[in-house]
């Protein structure tokens, strides 16, 4: 056991037998820590446990112990004007990977999670299926928890402080591991890489080395920079003092760390994070009842900050302009010429054949690996499990703040914009139908934030909750 597995270890038995917000804090912070497996592999069966999922398993059981969040958290998933939808996609999905593997057997061709170096295989039942199949009810299960802490209890500061201390932790990570990959003192990182599959974190592009921090791949580590990226910048004017500066720096902080990993997904995500940024900003302007006016002058001063940089940079700096435009078109606009790229479309085409030759009944989870969410998710739970997941997704964006509530409704505003961001990254780079703890934590907090409960259910939470 690496020193880091135990810190990680020790906070998380202080937050189930102490405070219950340190279990939150903790969920959001373990998140930076995607090369770390806190249970030995090989005690756990050769799965990778990663923080976060054990944080959010965690948060799961301590909340079903308690009589009263168990009545809610049932009655949210019965109504289908709440989470009932997620609830039927998770009931379709189950079902089809139960029986798709065994009724289409060596009928399919399919290129499921664990065999990617063998290329398409006939469809087999595997372990894998069951693998998956756990990991969705996690992250339907953190909906559900997130769900009924934001809807029943006061929740707003929170969260955002939880999302704050997630952005500087990974922030913090990431300047570590520049430092010691300067230092050349790798190694010293090596607590935190404890995971079975293969790391990619020693990898070059036109001569730059990728920003991966303590995430496994570069691409995973700038898709999560960006998303707390978005978070912190829509969430910048509901803080105030210190915290206000902190996360306008650690915001800050993470676009260019984002930017640094080099990851072509990244980069897109970049561009329409930089549109909704300046689409808010214009909102605000523009809105006479909006919250939190102060912010809009310094949102003008950093736009005014960040042009003069840019124009200095393309002025004085002709050379490093150079090298960002070598980059951006390298890494997006030769990417369709890569065997990566060429690999990952091998697989949607596969994966798009398996929906097709079963009928759109699907395959099941884990059977077909695609490089595209959306194409995972059809594939993976058939049409009528993908119709489901993305009922609900319509339903989530069409949450409306109670009336009377400004403030959640800028909470809100920001939540949808960074669960916008995940899904435009997931489109572009997501593997599994599973859509991961981190945006079932977004799922949650937009429907939670999105109901107004009777004022004598809204309580604090307390230790024993």
């Amino acid at each position: 056991m690496t020193w880091p597995v135990l810190v990680f270890w020790c906070v998380l038995l202080w937050g189930v037998f102490g405070s219950w917000q340190v279990l939150i804090y903790l969920f959001f912070a373990s998140a930076a820590f995607g090369s770390l497996a806190v249970v030995p592999v090989e005690a756990a069966g050769g799965v990778n446990l990663l923080p976060q999922a054990v944080c959010a398993g965690v948060i799961i059981l301590r909340a079903l112990l308690n009589a009263q969040m168990l009545r809610w958290a049932l009655a949210a998933m019965l109504d289908l004007r709440s989470l009932g939808l997620l609830m039927l996609f998770l009931v379709v999905s189950v079902l089809v990977t139960m029986f798709a593997p065994r009724i289409f057997a060596g009928t399919v061709d399919v290129v499921s999670i664990s065999g990617v170096s063998a290329g398409p295989q006939p469809l087999a039942p595997g372990s894998y299926n069951f693998t998956q199949a756990l990991y969705l009810c996690l992250s339907v299960g953190v909906v559900v928890m997130f769900s009924v802490l934001s809807e029943h209890f006061d929740f707003e500061a929170v969260m955002r402080r939880a999302f704050l201390l997630g952005g500087v932790v990974l922030s913090l990570s990431a300047l570590v591991a520049m430092a010691a990959d300067a230092a050349g003192a790798s190694y010293l990182l090596d607590p935190f890489r404890t995971v079975s599959y293969n790391l990619f974190t020693d990898v070059e592009s036109l001569g730059t080395r990728r920003l991966v921090g303590l995430m496994p791949e570069a691409s995973s580590f700038g898709g999560l920079s960006l998303l707390y990226a978005t978070g912190l910048a829509f969430l910048y004017p509901a803080y105030s003092g210190r915290s206000r500066g902190l996360a306008a720096i650690t915001a800050s902080a993470l676009l260019v760390m984002s930017a640094l990993s080099t990851s072509s997904t990244a980069y897109v995500g970049l561009g329409v994070c930089a549109g909704l940024l300046a689409l808010n900003w214009l909102r605000r302007l523009r809105s006479p009842s909006v919250r939190w006016r102060s912010s809009l002058t310094t949102g003008f001063i950093g736009l005014t900050v960040v042009a003069t940089v840019v124009l200095g940079i393309i002025l004085f700096q002709p050379s490093l302009s150079d090298h960002v435009h070598d980059m951006v078109d390298l890494m997006l606009f030769q990417k369709s010429t890569s065997e990566s790229y060429i690999e990952r479309m091998n697989w949607n085409q596969t994966a798009v054949d398996g929906f097709l030759a079963t009928s759109g009944f699907g395959v099941g989870l884990g059977s077909a690996r695609a490089s595209n969410w959306f194409v995972a998710l059809l594939s993976n739970t058939g049409a009528l499990g993908a119709a489901l997941m993305l009922g609900f997704i319509v339903q989530t964006f069409a949450r409306r703040a109670p009336a009377g509530h400004s403030s959640r409704a800028e909470l809100l505003l920001a939540l949808k914009a960074t669960l916008l961001i995940s899904l435009v990254l997931s489109a572009l780079a997501g593997t599994s139908a599973d859509f991961g703890v981190g945006v079932a934590a977004l799922y949650g907090l937009i429907n939670g934030f999105g109901h107004d409960p009777a004022p004598e259910r809204r309580t604090t939470l307390v230790a024993g909750y």
